[in-house]
């Protein structure tokens, strides 16, 4: 299940939806629907709202929700404004769990301290999503991992085109 043991049924959960380039007008992006979906089959209360409105949505509930659900470039903004009962986590992580081996991945990024500007690293992206500016994977983690590391690191970046490509010459 894309939510594991977060949440049960009754439980209050707060969606945070940016309504940006990756999410067109008229649309929610597919992780959106998927989540939306698992909590409402698992009768759990759902609230979806933008990072814009997030303050005004939590002081219309009369308790704080069990878990929010942003996405991974508002983090931050919603972390500092969440109330200290709420647990927080993004679409990013519950599919990076959902979908693969999240102690591994955990595992890969305890490893970012130990960089240095020598070393390599490979981003690999297994969505399908046509990358635009400012991309998360293409571009955000890239320019952040040469300011904490160095600008002379290495990053190579694959994606799901590739390993479809490898996929199909293998089977």
């Amino acid at each position: 299940m894309i939510t594991g043991d977060l949440v049960t049924a009754e439980d209050l959960v707060l969606l945070v939806m940016p309504q940006d380039i990756q999410a067109p007008k008229g649309r929610l992006i597919l992780p959106q629907v998927q989540t939306l979906r698992e909590l409402l089959d698992k009768k759990c209360l759902t609230m979806c709202t933008t990072i814009d409105q997030f303050e005004h949505a939590l002081a219309m509930l009369n308790h704080p929700p069990k878990l929010i659900i942003t996405d991974s470039q508002a983090f931050q903004t919603i972390y500092e404004k969440k109330p200290a009962k709420s647990r927080l986590t993004s679409f990013s992580t519950l599919f990076a769990a959902y979908k693969g081996d999240i102690a591994y991945f955990v595992h890969g990024a305890e490893i970012i301290s130990a960089l240095t500007e020598q070393d390599k690293v490979l981003i690999a992206e297994c969505c399908t999503h046509a990358p635009l500016d400012e991309d998360i994977g293409r571009e955000k983690l890239p320019r952040l991992l040469r300011k904490k590391i160095g600008e002379k690191l290495t990053i190579d970046i694959v994606s799901a085109q590739i390993f479809q490509t490898i996929y199909q010459s293998i089977a």
